[in-house]
């Protein structure tokens, strides 16, 4: 399969810098920039089984329809750990009761080291009719037995899955290690939409994005790469490139207003905005200096380009 989708992370994985706590006005504005945008679905946060704190972690069924209401193109996706429903899986259907219809897509999060204490919860969701994405989590410390478990799975499910992500937990892989996945499973490929989230602790998460690009996956994205630790795949960027190679058109100024707006929610992300303006300078081969003077004269991307 071989239809690209992007999910943009930036609520769910940039709630690590915040406690998922952000202001309304924040995420109006995000919505309606990333709704102008090639953005196939953005990642809300969590449903959990009790909503312990009203924030983005413990999403509601007003906080979805609120967000549904907002967007006229782009999906909305969850996540779902799976170890937060071990022993209550009874509870599942009646906490989706009153939200499934504003969910296109929930990510169930599981841990392949166990898999076999994690699909249970895989299969009450699919019972339900819900669209489910099987997140598979520590990438890098899979082993061959891990592997098979996965494959297993696969011939369980086969094309009841949305999709089936290879989660890079810790930031460590290679673009090899793409491949190896992508020649482990080719079997399943015609399938099985496969996917990729990676994180940039070793400033791969760019490089390995593309070879999942062209291995046909969906990417995972956040705006100025915002996230834990060292953070995500930035969305600017990957967007910028797909439109040089004329896969997408999409207005600039809207993605740089979307940068900005995040960049001055998040005082981490400001440094990120200048490294964006070089990585820009970059696919277009624009001078380094001309924009080394626009920044130190206080131009926004907008103005610099």
């Amino acid at each position: 399969m071989s239809i690209l989708n992007i999910i943009d992370c930036t609520i769910r994985d940039g709630g690590y810098q915040n406690n998922w706590d952000f202001d309304i006005n924040f995420i109006d504005k995000y919505l309606s920039l990333v709704d102008k945008l090639p953005i196939d679905y953005v990642d809300l946060g969590y449903i959990r089984p009790e909503r312990k704190e009203k924030t983005y972690s413990y999403l509601s069924p007003e906080d979805l329809l609120y967000s549904k209401n907002k967007l006229e193109k782009t999906k909305i996706s969850v996540m779902m750990d799976a170890k937060d429903w071990s022993g209550k899986l009874d509870e599942i259907s009646t906490c989706l009761e009153s939200c499934l219809a504003n969910i296109d897509l929930i990510r169930v999060s599981v841990n392949p080291l166990i898999l076999d204490e994690h699909l249970p919860c895989v299969r009450q969701l699919l019972a339900l009719g819900a669209p489910v994405s099987l997140n598979l989590m520590y990438l890098s410390s899979w082993d061959k037995v891990v592997y098979q478990n996965i494959k297993y799975t696969l011939e369980e499910f086969k094309a009841k899955f949305v999709s089936v992500y290879f989660v890079d937990s810790y930031g460590g892989c290679i673009p090899e290690d793409l491949t190896k996945l992508y020649t482990e499973f080719k079997d399943y490929q015609d399938s099985v939409q496969f996917a990729f989230h990676g994180h940039n602790n070793i400033e791969l998460a760019f490089a390995n994005s593309l070879r999942a690009l062209n291995y046909g996956w969906w990417v995972d994205t956040t705006v100025t790469g915002i996230g834990r630790g060292a953070g995500n795949l930035k969305t600017e960027l990957f967007l910028q490139l797909l439109k040089s190679d004329k896969k997408y058109n999409f207005s600039d100024d809207d993605l740089f207003d979307l940068c900005e707006h995040v960049a001055n929610y998040f005082p981490k992300s400001n440094s990120k905005l200048q490294n964006y303006a070089y990585a820009i300078s970059g696919i277009r081969s624009c001078p380094q200096d001309t924009v080394d003077n626009k920044i130190a004269q206080g131009y926004g991307l907008r103005d610099i380009f």
